[in-house]
């Protein structure tokens, strides 16, 4: 040693006044480095520093925030409607009510002029109660059917019409002969009124009508039906209501 110090030109021995190394005290004040200093020539090791105490161990960190809630998830698309149920069976229809009883129907109102009564001023004509009706020969004399149905409605009536028993006796005595009715079968099978009325009554003679194809009644002179072809001339009984 003192050979490098003398090589150096360095006194080390000036650091050391006391003899004790220099270097081993200072390690004794570190403490915790512990280890030999190098030591002087002459010098005596430090005595090891005491061990550094642990640290007290470091209080544990506050518990964090907790994080911002996650958004909601997408609504998931709503399910298939189902199918409807099958419509219920309509009820049973009630029973319908007892029909009421039909009214009596009102006389029929005799036809008149003006609303009035029916006007019957032709010579020999008759009104009759039964139904309000006038009855009278037509006027011209004998002619054939068609023409005597024209004078008829002339007059502001038509060929008579005989529909009950009652009628027809009332009808017989007015004038004398054979007269037309208006009763007849043209282009056709059967016999019918010329006013469309419903036939409810005949009063043929025993045999008739024995007439082929086309042919017109008449009433004769003792309250029978005839029939004979149209274009005969007789006279006529005309009905006015």
């Amino acid at each position: 040693m003192m050979t490098l110090a003398s090589s150096c030109g360095y006194d080390w021995d000036s650091l050391e006044p006391d003899g004790t190394a220099a270097w081993g005290g200072a390690g004794g004040s570190v403490g915790g480095s512990g280890g030999s200093a190098t030591g002087g020539s002459s010098g005596t090791a430090g005595t090891g520093g005491t061990a550094a105490t642990g640290g007290t161990a470091g209080t544990g960190g506050t518990a964090g925030t907790g994080g911002t809630a996650g958004t909601g998830g997408t609504a998931g698309t709503g399910g298939t409607a189902g199918t409807g149920g099958t419509a219920g069976t309509g009820g049973t229809a009630g029973t319908g009510g007892v029909a009421g009883s039909a009214g009596t129907g009102g006389s029929a109102g005799s036809a008149g002029t003006g609303g009035g009564p029916v006007v019957c001023d032709e010579p020999g004509a008759q009104l009759w109660n039964g139904n309000g009706h006038c009855y009278f020969l037509v006027e011209g004399g004998s002619d054939d059917w068609f023409t005597q149905r024209d004078a008829c409605a002339a007059a502001g009536a038509h060929l008579v019409t005989i529909t009950s028993q009652e009628e027809q006796d009332f009808v017989e005595p007015i004038g004398g002969g054979d007269r037309w009715i208006g009763y007849s079968r043209i282009g056709a099978t059967e016999f019918s009124w010329l006013t469309g009325e419903p036939v409810t009554y005949e009063h043929w003679r025993q045999g008739e009508p024995n007439e082929s194809g086309d042919a017109c009644a008449r009433l004769r002179d003792n309250g029978e039906w005839a029939d004979r072809t149209c274009d005969n001339s007789h006279s006529a009984i005309c009905e006015r209501e």
